[in-house]
């Protein structure tokens, strides 16, 4: 068995994604920079949903991709790729690393937004994940977490079941952005865990 039907039998999942064809360069982009901002993937571009082979053109794909990396995603993405045959019909292989350059923001209509993955979905990041983000490039980052009467509050709510930001702002009874950025530090440090659940983040304890 080649390593292609190797991935295919695997399915898709954090790090594999199936596409027929790719027909929006500006579409696709969600895909590559969520791939770069969490733990890196490959696209397996010819393969449909079920994990048949349907085949494409790669230069045509490759085309598009290399116009989504480098005009569509900010900073641009870089990868790797190979070309596979399977029963004569082809299939482009798009490798991406996980990115040290985080966050990488996809064009969207009204902006520039990030994506990452969460099981086998591609979904927008969410604002504590981008505060991590800047909370790993600063100085203090490895600052001690101070336990005061109302991060008291937020472990002891953490521990009880999975919050989403809201409840838990509304609960501990802190303003969004302090608690954005407490959370930020904490699953910086691997204190606490963001999980999705229907689309929406969940917060809890490691």
């Amino acid at each position: 068995m080649s390593y292609v039907l190797t991935y295919i039998s695997e399915g898709e999942h954090l790090k594999q994604d199936f596409k027929m064809r790719i027909d929006d360069a500006q579409k696709i982009a969600r895909s590559l920079v969520a791939f770069a901002n969490t733990s890196g993937g490959r696209l397996l571009i010819g393969v449909k949903d079920n994990g048949n082979v349907c085949g494409v053109r790669p230069e045509e794909e490759l085309h598009m991709i290399i116009r989504s990396a480098e005009e569509f995603c900010q900073p641009p993405i870089h990868f790797s790729h190979s070309v596979w045959k399977v029963e004569g019909k082809a299939v482009l292989e798009i490798e991406i690393e996980e990115s040290s350059a985080k966050p990488h923001l996809a064009k969207i209509e009204d902006g520039w937004k990030a994506f990452v993955r969460e099981h086998d979905v591609t979904l927008p990041a969410s604002n504590v994940w981008i505060a991590m983000q800047e909370v790993s490039s600063e100085r203090d980052s490895n600052e001690l977490f101070q336990m005061s009467e109302r991060e008291e509050q937020l472990f002891s709510l953490l521990k009880q079941q999975p919050f989403t930001l809201n409840q838990l702002a509304r609960k501990a009874g802190t303003p969004r952005p302090i608690l954005i950025r407490k959370l930020a530090k904490l699953m910086k440090w691997g204190i606490v865990v963001e999980n999705f659940e229907q689309g929406k983040a969940l917060y809890s304890l490691a």
